[in-house]
């Protein structure tokens, strides 16, 4: 059971990326996290040198003792189709996020959409087996599409049934940011147990990071000093515009 609680236009959990080369990178970069108590982090196993089952088990283990007991895991591997860093082919892909998912102490699952349906399929049923919350993900680093892309997106990743589907576009226009948000909105106001997290990356879309709980986005990243995307403002700066945002709300309620 995941220990993170995600609510539609509610306050934003707030993630932060681990994007540690190594087992001791990973000790050094937690034990300074720590103190900073984030919701959750984004283990980015892309970034990883060693992908054995005995090196990684060794990281996840000093991730759940270092962190806070309340500070949940979402385990990504992120190929470099989809932005990131990672080189696997499919088969492999699988095999490892298959391996995740099963490890005590893992509480999120990223999953790629463009693994194609069988592999998607398989994984959001073992996620659900393991009471592991799946993340469904698409990530465009070129533009924002179009309404009518995004519409069908939106249908698409929802239709497969994970916990959560994520969508991360990069802001070219300045109507990117407002033309996500305003789909999503609709999207997540259907009461119909669907969660989502949109991003528009870059300068033109630091808002959506910020925002989410006005068209129900459930989670936000944030960096402490090298983010995972363009456009990520530091932990502090993120809690820091959510806890006036509420008190905000407070004052008008």
């Amino acid at each position: 059971m995941s220990k993170i609680q995600l609510k539609a236009f509610a306050p934003p959990k707030i993630c932060v990326p681990v994007m540690s080369e190594s087992p001791e990178k990973v000790v050094e970069f937690c034990s300074m996290l720590a103190p900073l108590a984030p919701d959750c982090v984004e283990w980015r196993l892309d970034y990883t040198a060693d992908l054995s089952e005995e090196a990684l088990r060794y990281s996840l283990d000093e991730m759940n003792r270092l962190l806070p007991d309340e500070t949940a895991i979402l385990a990504t591997y992120r190929t470099k189709y989809e932005g990131g860093e990672g080189d696997l082919l499919p088969v492999d892909y699988r095999i490892l996020v298959e391996w995740l998912i099963v490890q005590d102490g893992i509480d999120l699952i990223d999953i790629e959409l463009a693994q194609g349906d069988e592999s998607v399929a398989q994984l959001i049923r073992r996620a659900k087996e393991n009471q592991v919350t799946s993340v469904l993900s698409y990530h465009n680093f070129s533009e924002t599409p179009d309404n009518v892309h995004l519409n069908e997106l939106l249908y698409t990743m929802t239709l497969k049934k994970p916990d959560v589907v994520k969508i991360a576009t990069m802001g070219i226009n300045k109507s990117d940011y407002p033309r996500l948000a305003k789909l999503v909105k609709k999207w997540s106001s259907r009461n119909d147990g669907s969660l989502f997290i949109a991003l528009v990356m870059g300068e033109l879309g630091q808002m959506s990071r910020l925002e989410g709980e006005k068209f129900g986005s459930v989670m936000t990243f944030a960096r402490v000093d090298k983010g995972s995307a363009p456009g990520q403002y530091t932990i502090e700066e993120v809690r820091n515009y959510l806890e006036n945002a509420s008190r905000d709300i407070n004052k008008e309620v």
